[in-house]
């Protein structure tokens, strides 16, 4: 796997996996390696172009599973060119990939639930319910609160991108789940 760092116009960086690049910003190397280490599915909502997806997959335990959902096709070529991951197509909202994911999470070992869709506060308000003990939910483009974000993300990482995700939407869902 190549992993390049890409320095935007806008001078912020990020990461490109294989030429593809991801919404990510390179700082989620190292702790990624180590977070999947300890996961047997992995579920990401928002593949985009699917060049983080590509990251997961090389970077994931043998065995362990991954899923990525998009809305809409922006991974094609990249599923060409990788036939062996699985991206499929659909909104994690609809009844049928909402049951697909609540299957998912319940596969026996540790799934880890990564959302980065169109609405990250309502994919994890919508699946949290369904995690196992020992499961763990990720949200894309979080903060604490917009003071937060702009301490970390903007002023220590030079990302650009919106704050997207914060506590108070989703506090309840970390307390009942």
């Amino acid at each position: 796997m190549s992993l390049e760092i890409d320095k935007m116009k806008d001078k912020h960086w990020r990461l490109k996996v294989n030429g593809i690049r991801c919404g990510q910003t390179p700082t989620v190397i190292e702790p990624f390696k180590e977070i999947l280490s300890n996961f047997d599915n992995i579920i990401e909502i928002g593949s985009n172009q699917g060049g983080f997806t590509v990251f997961l997959y090389f970077t994931k335990k043998e065995k362990a599973n991954l899923v990525s959902y998009d809305i809409s096709n922006h991974f094609g070529g990249v599923k060409k060119r990788y036939p062996s991951i699985d991206f499929r197509i659909g909104d994690c909202f609809s009844k049928e990939i909402h049951q697909e994911i609540k299957d998912l999470i319940q596969l026996p070992g540790k799934t880890l639930l990564l959302c980065d869709g169109g609405n990250k506060i309502k994919e994890f308000n919508t699946f949290s319910p369904y995690l196992k003990r020992g499961d763990v939910i990720m949200l894309h483009d979080y903060g604490r609160d917009k003071n937060h974000w702009e301490k970390i993300a903007i002023n220590k990482l030079g990302w650009r991108s919106g704050h997207e995700s914060s506590f108070s939407p989703i506090e309840n869902s970390i307390s009942a789940n």
